[in-house]
């Protein structure tokens, strides 16, 4: 939330699916040690506040897939069912919260 470019001066546009998603509630659970309506609260928080901007939203798995594949600089979570040619998988380390 705290980084707004990469280290190419590329901008990092955030992609999430919806605070009801399984997917999206998984993930910030596993991956983040939160629940989806804190991680919501979290961006809301910065985007009032002026220090961050919120997330882009895609309705499905698919539509993420196709978002982050077309925009440079994004970033989101997809299953790694989901994963293809189109995207470049990011390792997580645990704990690196």
């Amino acid at each position: 939330m705290s980084q707004h470019s990469w280290q190419d001066g590329t901008p990092v546009v955030v992609f999430v699916l919806p605070d009801s998603s399984p997917i999206h509630k998984e993930f910030c659970k596993k991956h983040l040690g939160m629940f989806a309506h804190q991680l919501r609260q979290t961006w809301d928080r910065k985007v009032f506040s002026g220090t961050g901007q919120a997330p882009e939203l895609a309705s499905t798995v698919e539509e993420m897939r196709a978002l982050i594949s077309k925009t440079p600089g994004a970033i989101g979570y997809l299953p790694e069912s989901a994963i293809n040619r189109t995207v470049r998988p990011i390792t997580i380390h645990e704990g690196a919260r």
